[in-house]
């Protein structure tokens, strides 16, 4: 929390407002830069009796700009009093977020949750420049958000006169109020002014301006400068462009031992500069908005005050780039030495910026010196790397049209790389690109810089990942992982380590695809929440547990990243939909088009594979048939097997189904979908209504070691109906010792009981989807709905009466309502209404 000046005004319009808004979940406090927002608000946290007063461990302050949607979301939590207990000294928990127009849209929507439930035991209060994107008409009904604007810290003019006497107690009484008149209420003007005339003084009235001009800040702003000595104004010029600093990176900003006795002379003030409790115990210092970008100004105007900040700026530039810091080096170089030395800085670290933990500022430095990277086609190519790995990959196209192939360039690496990149955006052959990739990574470089390395070898396995070449892939993202480690690129890391996940996964080990993608989040958090590492986790979960994976909603389609990544997430949506009950949509979904390169032979084989499952659990004939055959065209052995096998069992072939499901278990097959455990679980199934139950047995109890060894459970969700179900089987071998993972799935299956069975239910069939109603609104009430449930159950009218203890005569009366509203004049076709419309 902000320490209070000497120089304090309580500004009670603002404490009367906060106090009144006690009640409300959220408080939003907006007004421009100086209006003395945190202030205000740290003098009301610190006034006894009243709802601001309240003990430190029931605040908690923090800056936007530090929090992203995950840390607000664990504040929030973390803040909840336990249920039924009370809240610290009899106060609510309130959490302070100065700086909230910084914040991330992940924390706006953690905020719309605040809003929309509340929060028990305690508030949030925003002190922001401009208003946020909340919603905020219902909110404010409910007296659940509460906007406080700027007027209410606009100081009445007794208090503004207070506030200019305690800064400049000799103010003469014309001056004062000309101060305040000008002013017009507004904090920083009036301490501006206040000192500006304090430095106007001995020179007389005449010094000060009697026409106001555009700003007040603007003229106060360069007086204080100006009326400050030449060391502070030295310091405040150096640290113009800097959003806080310790007294340690002031004195190495301004080449001065003593600045942090300087800016706590400053902060003294009250204004000019606050303080505020920084990591590890150390203060950070933050010099006002309005003087620091008047302090800018004078620094873009020239003269010799600025040429000597200029100069120390570059200077510790130099030292920053020594001692590895790039991000503060790029930044402090483009100020003190210009947008050519820090063009040429990017074009030699640039990259190393962007895989590393300094993308934002290598973003920002580029974005200043734009026409100074002219043909310097490193710096360019890091743009390139940079909005690729950001997803923009349009972006990243017109990026590498900017690299100039005869331009010289700073590594005999980054033709690789560029041409690499091209190929991965399909604006050149993959195959030839990678293996030119790999012949140059043979080849020793030396003087190479720092994270091309590791770059080629992420893209050349990024490349083999959809080539086919998943064990090739595996090796070349295990060497890439080694080398963004040892060139500290975090960022790569992460995205190393989320397309080695994905390789895990591919290859059929999908838990030790999920250990992977959360090592890759933890390597780089700030950008992985949504990316290729939540696919992962995500395609992973609904392995390892698919019934409560797919009780979630489905969300729209995570993209995954690129290519591979989209292939899966896609595959992954449709599997969701279809251990949902909702075969058809999974299927209709799986045959849409998604924006891919032309598949890779294994993609296209594990595409037909996953429809085999989907369609043999909708019991669609047609599809299975189309994606059997096109399964045996491909060449896929086990994979045509596994679907022969099905359509067998399926069509009453039993004993034919059995042979061509033993041979899809014994044939070498894709890792995933795992034919192979899937083939061994309907094997059993088959064999098991043929009346072999120990053959059976046997069966089973293969397909549960593979399935726990892998951590993979899709193979016993029950795809094959007509034959013994997965949960029946189970129920045999419940007695036999278990691990935790595999009487976890026993419950599941007990529970949930074959996914035919609830298909057959809940999803139309290809006949009821042609026959069904799409043109119908249907609003059902609760007991329309009852009835319609136990009808497609095929109760009678007389059970259903018997179940939901009503009259026979009332039971027709629902079911007269529900054909009408399903515009359907018989059972059937209310059913096939009902399962198109997901009724059921």
């Amino acid at each position: 929390m902000p320490v209070l000046p000497r120089t304090y005004v309580p500004p009670g319009q603002l404490w009367d407002r906060l106090d009144r808004s006690a009640d409300a979940a959220v408080t939003v406090v907006v007004a421009p830069a100086g209006a003395g927002k945190t202030l205000g608000t740290a003098g009301w946290l610190r006034r006894p009796g009243s709802a601001g007063g309240r003990p430190p461990s029931s605040v908690r302050w923090v800056r936007g700009g530090q929090l992203d949607g995950e840390d607000l979301r664990a504040a929030v939590r973390s803040r909840r009093p336990a249920r039924g207990g009370p809240v610290s000294s009899g106060h609510s928990a309130l959490l302070v977020v100065d700086d909230a127009e910084h914040l991330a849209p992940s924390c706006l929507a953690v905020l719309e949750e605040v809003l929309e439930t509340g929060w028990d035991g305690g508030r949030v209060l925003l002190l922001t420049r401009w208003d946020l994107p909340l919603s905020r008409v219902v909110p404010q009904l409910l007296g659940t958000l509460c906007v406080i604007r700027g007027d209410a810290l606009r100081l009445d003019p007794e208090h503004a006169r207070a506030l200019v006497r305690r800064h400049a107690p000799d103010c003469p009484p014309d001056v004062l109020e000309r101060i305040v008149q000008q002013a017009a209420g507004w904090c920083a003007a009036l301490v501006l002014a206040a000192r500006a005339a304090r430095t106007a003084a001995p020179a007389g009235l005449e010094s000060w301006p009697t026409v106001p001009g555009p700003v007040v800040s603007d003229f106060v702003a360069h007086e204080v400068l100006a009326g400050l000595g030449p060391r502070q104004r030295h310091l405040l010029m150096s640290l113009a462009h800097e959003p806080a600093v310790t007294a340690g990176t002031a004195a190495h900003l301004a080449h001065d031992a003593g600045a942090g006795r300087l800016l706590e002379e400053l902060e003294a003030t009250g204004l000019l500069v606050t303080h505020e409790p920084g990591p590890a115990g150390a203060d950070l210092y933050r010099v006002h908005p309005v003087l620091a970008e008047t302090a800018r100004r004078r620094l873009a105007a020239g003269g010799a005050d600025a040429a000597r900040a200029r100069a120390t700026i570059a200077r510790a530039a130099r030292i920053d780039l020594a001692g590895g810091d790039l991000g503060a080096a790029a930044t402090r170089t483009l100020v003190g030495a210009g947008p050519d030395r820090a063009a040429a800085l990017l074009a030699s670290h640039g990259l190393s910026m962007v895989l590393g933990t300094d993308p934002a500022r290598f973003r920002a430095v580029a974005a200043r010196c734009t026409d100074a990277l002219g043909t310097r086609t490193s710096a360019r190519l890091a743009l390139a790397v940079d909005r690729w790995m950001s997803g923009d990959e349009s972006g990243a196209v017109a990026g590498l049209a900017d690299v100039c192939p005869a331009a010289p360039v700073t590594d005999g690496r980054d033709v690789e790389i560029a041409r690499l990149l091209k190929a991965l955006l399909g604006l050149e052959p993959l195959a030839p690109a990678c293996s030119a990739a790999v012949q140059a990574l043979a080849v020793t470089t030396a003087g190479q810089r720092p994270g091309r390395r590791a770059l080629l070898l992420a893209l050349v396995g990024e490349g083999q990942l959809w080539l086919d070449d998943l064990a090739a892939a595996e090796a070349t993202l295990g060497n890439a992982a080694a080398a963004a480690r040892s060139d500290a690129s975090d960022r790569l890391l992460s995205e190393v380590l989320a397309h080695l996940a994905l390789a895990r996964y591919a290859l059929g080990w999908p838990g030790a695809a999920a250990e992977l993608a959360r090592r890759g989040q933890r390597a780089w958090p700030a950008e992985t929440r949504t990316t290729l590492a939540e696919a992962v986790l995500s395609l992973a979960a609904l392995h390892a547990d698919p019934w409560a994976a797919a009780a979630d909603e489905v969300v729209p389609r995570r993209s995954g990243g690129r290519p591979p990544g989209r292939f899966w997430s896609h595959a992954g949506q449709a599997l969701r939909l279809a251990i949902q009950g909702r075969c058809t949509a999974a299927l209709e979904l799986l045959d849409s088009p998604i924006e891919l390169p032309p598949l890779p032979r294994s993609l296209d084989v594990a595409r037909h594979a996953l429809r085999v499952l989907i369609s043999t659990a909708a019991d669609d004939v047609a599809a299975l048939t189309v994606s059997a055959e096109r399964l045996a065209s491909l060449g896929a052995g086990a994979e045509a097997e596994l679907a022969a096998g099905l359509l067998a069992a399926r069509n009453g072939d039993l004993n034919g189904g059995l042979a061509a499901l033993r041979r899809a278990a014994t044939t070498p097959a894709l890792a995933q979908p795992d034919t192979v455990g899937i083939a061994l679980v309907a094997a059993a199934q088959v064999a098991d209504t043929l009346g072999d139950g120990p053959f059976a047995d046997l069966l089973l109890e293969e397909g549960l070691q593979r399935a726990e060894s892998r951590r993979d459970a899709l193979s016993m969700v029950g795809w094959l109906g007509h034959v013994t179900p997965v949960h029946a089987l189970l129920d045999r071998s419940s007695a036999r010792s278990r691990s935790r993972w595999t009487a976890h799935l026993l419950d599941q299956a007990r529970t949930h009981r074959s996914l035919a069975a609830l298909v057959s239910h809940a999803s139309p069939t290809p006949a009821e989807s042609r026959l069904a109603r799409r043109d119908v609104v249907a609003s059902l009430t609760p007991r329309e709905r009852d009835v319609l449930d136990r009808l497609a159950r095929g109760a009678s009218y007389a059970d259903i009466a018997a179940d939901l203890v009503v009259s026979t005569n009332t039971v027709k009366t629902h079911v007269a309502s529900l054909y009408a509203k399903l515009g359907a004049g018989r059972r059937s076709e209310a059913l096939a209404t009902a399962r198109t419309l997901l009724l059921l």
